[in-house]
């Protein structure tokens, strides 16, 4: 009777070092899965940001809204949206460079506290994510999160800019 209580306790030991594994094998997809889904929320996120943009430009042609917050009271945007991989949620703010290299239009990206104090030469034209990071997926040519662009006269690829 004493042998199989311990063959039984072992075979329970077994049991949960193997759920064990299972369960820890799982959760790395999980965290991926969930790193790929708050990509996808970023990239949703950033885009309301340009159609609002877009929208602003289309019913004040020639101004620039002053802050986030103007969108909204415009009625170019529902809400205010966080940045998803950041702490305080606060986006970089994409403006256009007044020095544009061969013809081209190239940007600048400020951060949004250093964007405040220039903000009355450098109209907001877009939203980038501050936070540096290797993201999963390719977006418009890029491959990190921090330098996908969400602004006016991006097509299919982003273009060089220069963060301030």
């Amino acid at each position: 009777m004493r042998r199989n209580r311990g063959f039984l306790y072992i075979m329970a030991i077994f049991a949960v070092l193997c759920l064990s594994i299972g369960l820890l094998t799982a959760i790395q997809p999980l965290a991926t899965q969930m790193e790929r889904e708050r990509e996808e929320e970023l990239i949703f996120r950033g885009d309301q940001y340009r159609l609002a943009l877009d929208l602003y430009s289309r019913k004040k042609p020639g101004a620039a809204p002053k802050d986030f917050k103007e969108l909204v009271q415009e009625r170019c945007l529902r809400r205010l949206y966080r940045e998803p991989f950041s702490e305080d949620g606060v986006w970089d703010i994409v403006t256009y460079d007044p020095v544009q290299k061969e013809g081209k239009k190239s940007y600048l990206v400020f951060s949004y506290d250093k964007w405040l104090t220039v903000k009355d030469r450098y109209p907001m034209v877009g939203v980038a994510s501050p936070v540096k990071r290797k993201s999963f997926r390719i977006y418009k040519g890029r491959e990190k999160s921090h330098e996908w662009l969400f602004a006016l006269g991006i097509g299919e690829k982003i273009p060089d800019f220069k963060r301030e």
